[in-house]
């Protein structure tokens, strides 16, 4: 593992722009492993950041979140759920089928392609106290990861309507990945995702109907055992035909937006302190318009957003949601 140590930055500004930094500066190489920590400290009194970057196909978010926690946590703490073992369903796998289906049209969301790996990817972020979203979805009826998705997708039409000039708004169809690790995988090496496809409601006339409209996709997906039926077709596909199945459910011409959650049930403690927030980050594909995220830890809620930066009007997306979300309009 390199750990680096990044002292005397000057404020949250110099922060949050050498966590972009960090979001294309190459892993290790010349045969290390392709994983690293920095510390980032200075910026405030008895601050600090922890930036643990992994290659994705080295692990997936559940796996890397577990990882760290093994690594940092000054005593054992839970981390995010765990597959349990369960069988698969017809009506998943025709679920997964319907969505391979769907994902051979491009979206008609225009925007400016992501630059290669390596290019000019920014990341910004907005939170909000956990206990203050719980309380939006349930006027809602909803649960938390519904009322953050249907207050993204609001944001997502905002920034149509004031950056997308002449264009009217669009869903933007989202990738959703879904973790099927179990116990006995926790620090497991390599990918343990199945994936659903979301239709981002952006043009919902309002949050309430934005989240009625998300709720029925995640509850469809939920009940026919999506995630499982997931795990069995790329535990038990053919590997050529699994790749190419993942491919073309990621593609990011056909989902141009991923929309990823984890939520990390107690709040560890790293050397000596409790976090007041945590983001997933993830660098971009040619094509993709961001990478959104919801990470909750410590009674929080953080909407984070890694894009390019030709798409500048992005990155007024997180303090959008927190406003949709807040305000419920």
């Amino acid at each position: 593992m390199h750990v680096r140590h990044r002292t005397g930055i000057s404020g949250v500004a110099e922060l949050e722009r050498l966590t972009s930094h960090l979001l294309r500066a190459p892993l290790p190489g010349d045969g290390h492993s392709a994983w690293d920590m920095w510390l980032l400290s200075g910026y405030g009194p008895q601050r600090f950041r922890i930036a643990f970057r992994v290659d994705h196909a080295q692990l997936d978010g559940v796996g890397a979140a577990h990882t760290a926690l093994g690594l940092l946590a000054d005593t054992p703490c839970a981390g995010p759920r765990l597959l349990e073992p369960s069988s698969p369903s017809i009506a998943g796998f025709v679920h997964l089928a319907r969505d391979l289906t769907r994902s051979l049209h491009p979206a008609r969301v225009r925007h400016h392609a992501a630059a290669c790996p390596g290019g000019q990817v920014r990341f910004a972020h907005a939170q909000l106290n956990e206990e203050e979203v719980r309380a939006r979805a349930d006027i809602l009826g909803v649960n938390v990861n519904d009322a953050c998705l249907a207050a993204l997708a609001l944001a997502l039409g905002a920034w149509q309507k004031r950056c997308l000039a002449g264009m009217r708004r669009r869903d933007i169809p989202a990738f959703v990945p879904m973790s099927t690790r179990q116990a006995h995988e926790r620090y497991a090496a390599g990918n343990r995702l199945a994936a659903y496809r979301l239709l981002l409601p952006c043009t919902a006339g309002t949050l309430a109907e934005a989240a009625d409209q998300v709720r029925r996709q995640t509850t469809a997906a939920r009940n026919c055992r999506r995630r499982e039926s997931g795990r069995a077709a790329l535990n038990y596909l053919p590997l050529p035909l699994g790749l190419a199945g993942t491919r073309l459910l990621s593609h990011p011409t056909r989902v141009p937006v991923v929309a990823s959650s984890i939520t990390f049930p107690e709040a560890p403690v790293c050397f000596g302190a409790r976090p007041v927030g945590a983001s997933m980050f993830c660098d971009l594909r040619t094509g993709s318009l961001g990478y959104m995220s919801f990470t909750r830890v410590a009674g929080t809620v953080r909407c984070g957003v890694a894009f390019d930066a030709r798409n500048p009007g992005l990155q007024a997306v997180p303090d959008d949601w927190s406003d949709i979300c807040r305000s419920g309009t």
